[in-house]
């Protein structure tokens, strides 16, 4: 992780407060999301050990234009740690995404993060999963919603 690393030797407030530096660069949703501690801790509303049910990468082309690619969104559900509940995390105007499949596949979240390091706003998600898969995807729009089973 480039900034959340609260999970390997440092508290979850520094993460909090470089989310503050960068806050007006986030919806209020996925910020009150991701600042949050309970979203990242060992507890049923956080996002550690959940489960990959389905990633679905969706390639819109313009047929005015050649049939050129025009936009990429994907869609990713996990299953909540106390199979209680859904993440759904959805991220519009993908700029690149790289999804890793490690020997056991995606189960087992252990930490994620959001950043944003560029000028024109590009967000990126950041994901690493027990068996050292990972996923990471820059988009302009990124959105986190909970539904309960």
């Amino acid at each position: 992780m480039k900034y959340n690393k609260s999970f390997s030797d440092e508290t979850f407030e520094n993460y909090r407060k470089y989310l503050e530096t960068i806050q007006d660069k986030l919806p209020k949703s996925l910020y009150d999301f991701v600042s949050d501690s309970k979203r990242h801790d060992l507890e049923e509303q956080s996002l550690h050990d959940t489960w990959i049910n389905e990633i679905a990468v969706k390639i819109i082309h313009d047929k005015e234009n050649n049939y050129q690619e025009k936009e990429v969104i994907i869609k990713i559900e996990l299953l909540g740690s106390y199979h209680d509940r859904i993440f759904d995390l959805n991220f519009s105007d993908v700029i690149s995404y790289q999804i890793g499949i490690g020997k056991d596949g995606h189960y087992d979240l252990i930490t994620y993060e959001i950043y944003c390091e560029s000028d024109d706003d590009i967000l990126t998600f950041n994901a690493e999963f027990a068996d050292e898969s990972a996923i990471l995807i820059e988009a302009r729009e990124i959105t986190f919603a909970e539904r309960f089973l």
